[in-house]
């Protein structure tokens, strides 16, 4: 260590010495006076560390606030053709029937086919003759259809849905020849083929979709859906309506008139909801006038709750601290609009920008205090928070 190094370190330890000597052999009275004096320069000092240190009261995320003036929002659905298009199919093809009836001996030919009957209109056989004698017969499902003498040419049966099943046999005969025994009757058959025109189910089904907002849902207390189709009642199957894949409604409408349903609040969710109509039969051209009706209870918004302990409430009376609320909008284009209730009290606000910031300190109290946020117009609000600082 240098020399003039070691000299400051001895004239600071003498200083020392000298002061602490100094302060013993005071009066006693003045000796407590400096003591007490620092002692609170000390505690000044962390007074003010602890006030200046900011304090999160509350952190919440509100989220879309939607404002409704009314105590209904009708949702309006654009107006649609429920139409049973039908197509051409083959349910059965042969290149060749050959058919006899004799005396002593006969030869039908039995035809085998399925269906389903809700999809499958009208079904044909159809053939083009090219010998005959006596009189084709054709039973379905054991039930005569046809009994007449054909000529050469192409030959067209209808069979009658009242016949028709699941699965079905169309059996082809001739006619017996009667006293001429010695006779034979038959027909020979070529490109022979059952048809049938089989409804496309895409043509019988439409789906909507509608928004339901968070405030709308949760304010939701009844709904109502109408709806007008134009249809012949006796030609269509029962109409079938389903929310987000719930049913809702399953009968056969009255035509040409208001029908309506009520759907349970349950059923809808927030966002985007899909309504359903379909049909088995029939052609409904056009359902229109379709309206789904939400009747709204008193809406209530989200009051947040934040406590004031005695310690902040007494350093807010005398002006120590502040609690200051902030609120973050999504945007600083659209404008927000609405009031703030602190703890009873009405506060307006009105604003483009994204920040929000308001000195709550005199409306406060000690314990536990709320704030509400009531709109004006539909905003977002991504944060909300309350700080003493």
């Amino acid at each position: 260590m240098k020399r003039a190094q070691v000299q400051a370190a001895l004239l600071i330890a003498l200083i020392t010495t000298f002061m602490v000597l100094y302060i013993l052999f005071l009066p006693p009275e003045e000796r407590a006076e400096i003591l007490e004096e620092g002692r609170k320069n000390i505690t000044a000092e962390k007074e003010q560390t602890t006030v200046s240190k900011p304090k999160l009261l509350l952190d919440a995320s509100p989220g879309t606030l939607v404002f409704l003036s009314d105590k209904r929002v009708e949702h309006f659905i654009p107006n649609f053709n429920l139409i049973a298009e039908a197509e051409g199919k083959i349910l059965k093809k042969i290149s060749s029937i050959g058919i006899s009836k004799s005396l002593f001996s006969k030869k039908n030919r039995r035809i085998l086919f399925d269906i389903d009957p809700q999809e499958t209109k009208r079904i044909l056989f159809s053939a083009r003759v090219t010998k005959t004698s006596g009189r084709l017969i054709a039973t379905l499902n054991g039930e005569n259809i046809f009994n007449t003498k054909v000529e050469e040419g192409n030959v067209l049966i209808e069979l009658p849905n009242e016949f028709l099943e699941k699965s079905n046999e169309l059996e082809l005969s001739v006619s017996s020849p009667g006293i001429l025994f010695f006779l034979t009757n038959s027909y020979t058959l070529a490109d022979a083929q059952v048809v049938a025109d089989v409804s496309t189910k895409e043509a019988l089904s439409s789906t909507q979709s509608f928004i339901v907002s968070d405030a709308e849902l949760s304010g939701m207390e009844k709904a109502v859906l109408r709806f007008t189709p134009t249809c012949d009642p006796d030609a269509v199957g029962p109409l079938e309506i389903t929310l987000n894949n719930n049913p809702v409604y399953n009968s056969v409408p009255d035509c040409d008139s208001i029908n309506r349903a009520e759907i349970s609040p349950t059923l809808f969710k927030e966002g985007s909801n899909t309504i359903k109509f379909s049909t088995v039969k029939g052609s409904y051209k056009p359902i229109e006038l379709i309206n789904v009706v939400s009747e709204l209870k008193k809406i209530e918004y989200r009051t947040y709750f934040f406590t004031v302990s005695d310690e902040l409430s007494n350093d807010v009376k005398n002006d120590k601290r502040k609690v200051n609320l902030s609120m973050t909008f999504t945007d600083d284009i659209s404008l927000k609009e609405g009031i703030l209730i602190i703890n009873g009290k009405v506060e307006d606000f009105s604003q483009k920008d994204s920040d929000f910031n308001l000195d709550i300190s005199e409306r406060v109290e000690k314990g536990t205090n709320s704030v509400q946020i009531v709109p004006s117009k539909t905003f977002s609000v991504r944060k909300l928070q309350v700080k003493s600082e």
